[in-house]
Parts: structure tokens; C-alpha cells; sequence
């Protein structure tokens, strides 16, 4: 919302007004604005100014902005798919959102209480992976990717998630079945349209994962986004005012 009080008008009294053209020689431009606004002056009123603070003066005087709130983009519990399943809808997308996982074998696998289905696959490596591919229809600054991980590798690897080829970071599960919790720091803004996440098994002892025993499981899989700051909003509403001064200035003329 504009400051009323950005906006200052000062009429000279009639008298004072020019009448000649050669009055308006006397003073063409008139006193310099202070830096940091902006000034219109309207042809024929020598008086008359306008003054527009510009967006820095706006955001300085306005409220500060309400703490932005994270939202989820999209969850995989798994728990929507049967058994068996090597493909899926999430098990919630948000308003505009599509969602669908996806594994080339295995497929879903109950593990039972307290994990139930999760995402499984075997022949895990950096060609043969677990991948979500998601459709928004607007653009979102994503802020994090969470999931659950577990893994029966007989060796240590190091697993890789790629969003839309770039890494979002590595995680390391270790053989005995155990299970862990990873969050990665999201890509930040993300244009409107189709994107995916992929699970690589990069590297191990002796190259890629590739056991037929082995296998690597994801569960509660979360992206989550964070909606445009207040402040931008406030800053676009300071730029409208100055160009409506401006074409009031220009349509006197």
C-alpha cells in the first residue's frame, strides 16, 4: 500500500502564476527534487510539483512483511499405490500441482509397521534409478526436498539426487539395512512447467551398484516451496504509482 505521505503538492498562489511567455523563461526547470524522489512538474503550473518516493522510500515506511510460510509441494508416503506398482500419483500435490513416481523394477514393496509401502528398487546405480517427474502450472521458489532412505548394500556408496540435472546434494546409506532421514536444500526458483528428481547410485568400492540382492527403498518424500516474499509485492505497487505520475506528466503535454 502507497504512503500517503510520499506525495507533497505545492500550489503557488494565482498571482504568482506566469502569464507571459516570457515568465516562463525566467524559470524553465525550477529548484532541483532532493535525491531519492522523484519530480513532475506539469506543463503551464510552474508551482505545482509532484512528488513520488521511490520503491526504497515505500518498502522503508511500510510494515514490515508477515514471516513467509512453507508449503508443501507435493508427498510420497506411498501408501495410495498397491503393491507391485513400478509407477505412481503422490499421495498429495498442491493446488496447480501434478506429481507421478516412478521405478524401471521392483516397484512399491510393503516393508510393514512402521514404514508400510515404500518405494523400492533393486539394480541400483546411476543408470537404474528412482526418479519423480512433476508438473506446476506456476512458477515456486522450492526451499527443500526431504525423504526417508533405507538400503541392504553389502558395500558403503555414494547416492546422488539430481533436480533437472543439477545435484541438490549426495548422501552416503550404509549396508545393514538401516535407516536414515536426509533434507536437501531446494534449487530455489523453478519456472512453471515439467521438472524431475533422480536417486543415483554413483559410486562404490567397486563401481556402480549394480547387485541384484541389493536394493534401495524411499519413503515420505516431501518438496516443499516457499510462496513470494510480501516485499516484492510492495515493491512492484511503489514502480505502478511512478508510472502512472509519469503518464499524467507525458498526456499534458
Amino acid at each position: 500500500m502507497i504512503n500517503a505521505k510520499s506525495f507533497s503538492f505545492d500550489v503557488a498562489p494565482t498571482s504568482e502564476l506566469p502569464t507571459r511567455s516570457s515568465d516562463l523563461a525566467k524559470d524553465p526547470i525550477g529548484a532541483r527534487p532532493t535525491p531519492g524522489t522523484a519530480c513532475a512538474r506539469l506543463p503551464g503550473m510552474a508551482g505545482l510539483t509532484a512528488t513520488l518516493t521511490l520503491a526504497v522510500g515505500l518498502l522503508a515506511t511500510a510494515p514490515a512483511p508477515a514471516q513467509a510460510t512453507t508449503i508443501d509441494v507435493f508427498r510420497f508416503s506411498f501408501e495410495n499405490m498397491s503393491v507391485g506398482n513400478l509407477t505412481g500419483p503422490a499421495s498429495y500435490v498442491a493446488a496447480g500441482v501434478s506429481a507421478t513416481w516412478n521405478s524401471p523394477n521392483g516397484g512399491v514393496q510393503l516393508f510393514g509397521a512402521p514404514y508400510y509401502n515404500v518405494g523400492y528398487l533393486q539394480y541400483f546405480s546411476n543408470t537404474t534409478y528412482q526418479s519423480i517427474t512433476f508438473t506446476t502450472s506456476e512458477a515456486m521458489n522450492i526451499n527443500s526436498l526431504s525423504f526417508w532412505f533405507q538400503s541392504n548394500a553389502a558395500t558403503i556408496y555414494t547416492a546422488n539426487v539430481v533436480f533437472d540435472g543439477s545435484s541438490l546434494g549426495t548422501f552416503s546409506p550404509y549396508q545393514g539395512n538401516n535407516t536414515y532421514d536426509r533434507t536437501l536444500t531446494g534449487p530455489g526458483w523453478v519456472a512453471a512447467g515439467t521438472h524431475q528428481i533422480k536417486w543415483l547410485a554413483t559410486t562404490t568400492s567397486g563401481g556402480a551398484f549394480n547387485s541384484g540382492t541389493g536394493y534401495m527403498a524411499l519413503n515420505d518424500v516431501v518438496l516443499t516451496a516457499v510462496p513470494e516474499p510480501a516485499s516484492m509485492a510492495l515493491l512492484g505497487a511503489g514502480l505502478l504509482g511512478l508510472g502512472v505520475v509519469r503518464r499524467r506528466r507525458n498526456g499534458a503535454r
